[in-house]
């Protein structure tokens, strides 16, 4: 089963809501391990996640375009593995300040949402 936050994200299982900005946050994140090109961040994306979690080109490639227009992505035209030209993005070094950034808030954010979730039940 699939469902959407904005058409930004696609949650594979039991329908889910996942938080406005997630996306940009998992893009940093798996670009800061190494330079990709926007199909395998999607794969990379679906693999980390043992399938969870799949985003949509209608999705990520604007969340890219945005990320390298804010700067914290760079992008480069080169030959991917089956030889064709394919853009790969790089995580600059404002992107990472921005990764801190959002991880750190992230991090904030699931804490709370977990205290209340395993609140016990009268």
């Amino acid at each position: 089963m699939y469902t959407s936050l904005g058409n930004r994200w696609r949650a594979m299982s039991k329908p889910t809501d996942l938080v406005q900005g997630t996306l940009d946050l998992l893009i940093l994140k798996i670009l800061a391990l190494e330079p990709l090109h926007g199909w395998a961040i999607g794969q990379r994306l679906k693999q980390v996640s043992d399938d969870t979690l799949q985003v949509s080109d209608g999705s990520l490639y604007p969340a890219l375009h945005k990320l390298e227009q804010e700067g914290w992505i760079k992008a480069e035209w080169k030959p991917s593995e089956n030889n064709r030209r394919a853009k790969f993005y790089t995580l600059t070094r404002p992107g990472r300040k921005e990764l801190e950034r959002e991880a750190a808030n992230w991090n904030r954010l699931s804490t709370a949402i977990s205290l209340v979730v395993q609140l016990n039940e009268a």
